[in-house]
């Protein structure tokens, strides 16, 4: 029970009213609430560690199957070059190739790893080379326009909209076939994202195995953000996130 009292004059004479009211249906929905919180955490945690796990394992796939298999071929042509006279200029003409497209993948797979620092370079440039990575391939064109005080918002809140942006880049390479894809970042009272393709959809209500739409998810809700998903078969998607501009994010 809780109780509270206070000085009052009854019928002429000092007195005190107390009053008593029982929480326990209080107590027991505050407990509730901590109690999916922590679940909630547990939940963003996990989530976060797969990620991890996944992304570890790719970056051993490239390392293995791409990166080791070029260079273990680059070795086998610079030895055959000392023993081939006839053939050492296109040995090591075919070696250069190799090395040339060996430091493009290593410098792709270091930039997807660790994005420039954002204090120094902001959001926005960071951004740019980003989706210059993706314009070389050529499977579509990138509009990415930006309005607003963009970088005077949070550096990790602004390293969030930086990793959702390269994750959803990421699904749309994968899965969407689109040929266009939509950027926009501004700012009110939120920071405000949206991004959008012209690919082939999915259902929004069908259950996901992938981690891609689940990790931008918990992402925006780690900074007490909303975000809306619209897609269709056939329309395309579009992400619309907003996340409060806090001084510092929250703890």
């Amino acid at each position: 029970v809780e109780v509270t009292s206070c000085s009052i004059t009854f019928k002429g004479q000092p007195a005190r009213l107390a009053m008593i009211h029982d929480i326990t249906e209080k107590r027991k929905l505050e407990k509730e609430i901590i109690k999916l919180r922590v679940q909630k955490q547990k939940k963003i945690t996990q989530a976060t560690l797969i990620a991890q796990e996944k992304e570890r394992q790719q970056i051993g796939k490239d390392l293995h199957d791409n990166i080791n298999q070029v260079l273990t071929t680059t070795k086998l042509y610079l030895e055959l070059a000392r023993s081939n006279e006839s053939m050492r200029m296109n040995l090591i003409e075919r070696s250069e190739k190799n090395l040339i497209n060996t430091i493009n993948e290593l410098r792709s797979l270091s930039r997807s790893l660790v994005p420039p620092t954002l204090q120094d370079v902001g959001l926005t440039e960071a951004i740019q080379e980003l989706l210059d990575s993706y314009l070389i391939t050529k499977k579509f064109v990138v509009h990415f326009t930006f309005e607003g005080c963009i970088e005077n918002t949070d550096t990790e809140i602004k390293l969030a909209i930086y990793r959702i942006i390269q994750e959803q880049l990421n699904n749309i390479t994968k899965y969407s076939e689109a040929q266009n894809v939509y950027i926009k970042i501004w700012t009110d009272a939120t920071l405000n994202l949206m991004m959008k393709d012209d690919g082939k959809g999915f259902d929004v209500n069908a259950r996901r195995k992938g981690l891609g739409i689940n990790n931008i998810i918990n992402r925006v809700e780690l900074y007490n953000g909303t975000i809306k998903i619209e897609s269709g078969f056939g329309n395309g998607c579009q992400l619309s996130i907003a996340i409060p501009a806090y001084d510092k994010p929250p703890q």
